[in-house]
Parts: structure tokens; sequence; C-alpha cells
């Protein structure tokens, strides 16, 4: 299950030593309300920390699917509008999900990062230790107030009962599977990982047609794609304390090996997974190549519109 989260206030350094609250910064980009002013402490941002002072620069990491892409952009100058900021002062990017790490490094390298931007949940944590956010608990408890709340998995963008990003979204991730393929050759869908392993090595064709498109390479794909067979077999990253590593735990041990086992001896991945970026599985599976992919909702969006019969 993926995690998106608005990263609000990613900071810039402009030169000098004045540090400036979420209120300062959206004041400058033309909003006069301060329903989203924070009493958030200024002094936990350090590297990168003076607002910019023309437009307020906003970065969505894309959706894969064009029409969300379109939704999303609609929704920013929708609430800009509402806040009072015009159109002419908002720096608005759809990033492309290969380039927005290498492009968020170097930004804040450079003291020049987006004031607002949507990653995977996990970056806050990162961002957050390294002094890039301002504090932004008030929003979030905001909108738990309202009527259904948040969706109650974020407590990667809390520290120590303070939030640092948004729940923007929550992206279930089934396995997207070629029934066709299944019906054709007479075969249930598989219920455990050894009925899909069978399931795959019966029927892939390769390399023409392969098992399993698994995301193994530096993706929040493969993240999520690792993470349903740890916690298949019970394992876990860290410890209830969230402080002591559990790397050694024999349920990660044993889904690690599965893992391995699916690329090295039974072969149903295709070799080049190691180098896919979060696209990887998408195009393998809009493509005909692979025979299940387990992926967000993004896959079945974007043939809903170009490829109904897939």
């Amino acid at each position: 299950m993926a995690i998106s989260v608005l990263l609000l206030a990613l900071m810039l350094r402009r030169g000098r030593d004045t540090m400036l609250t979420r209120r300062d910064i959206l004041q400058q980009a033309g909003r006069t309300a301060a329903i989203l002013a924070t009493t958030a402490p200024w002094w936990l941002v350090r590297r990168a920390h003076a607002a910019r002072q023309k437009k307020l620069v906003v970065w969505n990491t894309t959706a894969l699917a064009p029409q969300v892409d379109k939704i999303m952009q609609e929704q920013c100058y929708a609430y800009a509008k509402q806040a009072g900021i015009k159109e002419n002062e908002i720096d608005y990017s759809i990033v492309g999900s290969a380039q927005v790490l290498p492009k968020m490094v170097a930004a804040l390298e450079a003291g020049n990062p987006p004031d607002i931007a949507r990653q995977d949940a996990w970056l806050s944590t990162l961002y957050r230790s390294q002094g890039h956010l301002l504090e932004v608990t008030d929003i979030v408890e905001k909108m738990q107030r309202v009527p259904g709340g948040l969706f109650p998995i974020f407590a990667e963008v809390i520290h120590q009962g303070k939030s640092y990003a948004i729940p923007q979204s929550v992206s279930p991730s089934p396995l997207v599977t070629r029934m066709d393929l299944l019906a054709a050759a007479k075969v249930e869908p598989p219920k455990t990982w050894d009925e899909f392993i069978e399931v795959c090595k019966k029927l892939q064709q390769p390399p023409k047609l392969t098992g399993y498109g698994m995301c193994l390479g530096v993706t929040g794909d493969t993240n999520g794609n690792v993470m349903s067979i740890i916690w298949s077999f019970g394992g876990k990253l860290v410890e209830a304390d969230n402080k002591t590593v559990a790397l050694h735990s024999p349920g990660t041990i044993k889904a690690v090996q599965l893992i391995a086992d699916m690329y090295l001896k039974h072969k149903i991945i295709p070799k080049g997974t190691i180098a896919w970026d979060n696209t990887g599985n998408n195009k393998a599976y809009q493509s005909r190549q692979v025979i299940f992919v387990q992926n967000a909702t993004s896959i079945y969006a974007h043939l809903a519109d170009s490829d109904r019969e897939l």
C-alpha cells in the first residue's frame, strides 16, 4: 500500500539568515487569509529556510495516469483561487517518478527546493530529520476533525506527536492479473505464494511473457512490492519500539529468500527489473509482457482510457 504525502513548506535559502514561518510564506505567495497559519517552531528549519519572494513552487510527482495528473493540477489551482493566490503566482510542475528524487536532492543541496511537494510518505521522515520541513500539525488536526477524518496509516509523517507532512492519498496495491491468460489455461487465481510461483512457471513464455513484473529497483513501488511479501511471512523492518532494527527476524529472512528464489531460481521475474523505476511495472503490464504485477490504481486508470480490452 503506497501512501503519498504533501511535504509542505520545503524552504529555500535566499542568501540571508532570516527565518520565516509558514504564515509568512503563504502571505508572500499572495495568501491573505490565515486559515493555514501555524505556530510551527521555525527554529526547526535549518538548511533551506528562507521563503521565495514571488511564486509558490509546487512539485507533483506524476500519477502515471494522465487524467489523474489533470485532476490534481485542477485541485491545486482551485485551492489557490480559494486562498487568494493568483494563477500567475504559482509555479506548478508535474515531475516524472524517476526524476523527482534526484531533482529534490539537487534542489535541497542548492538551497532551492519547492515550497510544496507530493512524494512517498517515507521521505517525510528523511526530510524532517534533515530540518527541511515545517510543522503542520494544525492542518492535520483540522483534517482529522472533518467527517471521515484521515486514513489512520500515516505514522511516517508524525514525530514526537507533531506532523511534518500531510497525508494526501492512499493507494492500495492489489495483484493486477491477466485473467484472460489464466482462464485460457483453466488455472485458478493463486491464493498462496507457492501457488503463485507455480502459476507463473506454467503460464510464462520467456522472454516474450514473464510471470511476475515485480519492482526491484530503487523505487517506491519496490518498497510496496517487497514489504507485501515481508508482511505475508510475519516479518518486519523495526520492532514495536520503532527503534530496534528487525531485518534479521525469521519472517523477513524467509520473505527475502522467496524474492531471491523467484528471481534467480524460478526465473519468474524479468532480469531488467532491478533497473526499473516506478514506471517499469506499469509499462511491462500495459505492453502485455508480464502476467502479474502488484500496483496501485494507476495501471487500471491508464488502461481504462487506452486499452479497455486489457
